[in-house]
């Protein structure tokens, strides 16, 4: 989660942390008071040209070129063939950051032009890529060629108002790609069984956290479907849960609980992005393994069957609580759930 506009950082430093949240194609979550924000910090979160860097369609993150003494520099390719550089100034005085358009990848020679994206100010280049830059400062700029413009895609961003954290309070930022919906595929492909537009687009989800001895907390959240992501996004919450290391296990209803790989380091007070991960569909009755119940359950309740008395009532579309549905979540139980269960279910444990 951003720390833009949170105080602690001078409008420089506000402006590197975007832009290295940019770069690396992280999420831009906005972690400020929205009702409060100055002019400043608004122009910082709302910077068109640096949300299009962040959310490019080629996804690729970037990747440090050099080290200069206390300076680095970073550049990632993008969609339509520019690249976006970012020279950055970790020392305590301004210093000049200097790379090249071959060390950057760019091997076709000619004119090309730098766009400043802070400064809004446009240079050409046949090399050298340098700027004088700020101490903890950055110089960020799209590189493309000088001889056609440069194609940005059109960002979309909301200031979505984040609650207030209490003190002691540990955040944990959940990303789950739920599989047969969104973008999400499933245990036979990645492309297969999905449903892009899913009729629920809140669910309740449950996050445990244990150490090597026991559980030491569970707590329940909420997360949204990311329509332009293709999965759910959200955060839940742990008060005074003590500074460690923990394995973390996310549960959401109708799907199998998956331990999240590693150990993950959390510290009280803080906020924490857990890895992405990808939930196997099927456990429609809730007990943690896809078997005969949930097959009898889906075939009960199969085409016009679904609204007749051997459907139990909990599942039929008409009567699903928020967030329930069985398997693809599109308002009914046809072919696509079938094979949907049929895909998932070689696989009885975190998938």
């Amino acid at each position: 989660m951003l720390e833009v506009g949170n105080g602690g950082m001078s409008v420089i430093e506000d402006q590197t942390h975007f832009s290295l949240w940019a770069m690396l194609a992280a999420p831009l979550l906005a972690g400020n008071d929205l009702r409060t924000m100055s002019a400043t910090t608004k122009a910082i979160l709302t910077n068109k040209d640096v949300i299009a860097i962040d959310q490019d369609p080629l996804g690729k993150a970037a990747q440090r070129i050099n080290i200069q003494g206390t300076g680095e520099v970073l550049a990632r390719p993008l969609a339509n063939g520019d690249y976006a550089v970012l020279l950055f100034n970790g020392g305590t005085t301004t210093a000049t950051i200097t790379t090249t358009l071959s060390a950057i990848g760019i091997t076709q020679a000619g004119s090309y032009s730098m766009h400043n994206l802070w400064t809004n100010t446009t240079s050409t280049t046949t090399d050298s890529i340098s700027s004088s830059i700020a101490a903890h400062g950055v110089g960020l700029f799209r590189i493309s060629s000088a001889g056609m413009p440069s194609l940005q895609p059109t960002p979309t961003f909301s200031l979505t108002p984040v609650p207030t954290v209490s003190q002691g309070q540990t955040t944990f930022h959940i990303t789950i790609c739920p599989h047969g919906l969104g973008n999400c595929g499933d245990n036979v492909s990645s492309s297969s069984g999905k449903n892009t537009a899913p009729l629920h687009t809140a669910r309740a989800v449950t996050v445990t956290l244990t150490t090597t001895s026991a559980p030491v907390a569970t707590v329940t959240g909420t997360v949204q479907y990311v329509p332009t992501s293709g999965n759910f996004q959200g955060t839940v919450g742990a008060n005074n849960l003590p500074s460690g290391q923990y394995t973390v296990t996310v549960k959401m209803d109708g799907f199998l609980s998956k331990q999240i790989p590693g150990v993950i380091t959390a510290s009280q007070g803080q906020t924490i992005t857990l890895p992405s991960v990808s939930l196997v569909n099927g456990d429609i009755v809730n007990v943690g393994q896809l078997d005969l119940t949930d097959y009898n359950i889906l075939v009960s309740c199969y085409g016009t069957q679904v609204n007749t008395s051997l459907c139990p009532a909990q599942f039929r579309p008409s009567t699903l609580s928020p967030g329930a549905d069985i398997l693809d979540d599109d308002g009914q139980v046809d072919g696509g759930d079938y094979n949907e269960f049929l895909r998932e279910v070689s696989v009885q444990k975190g998938g």
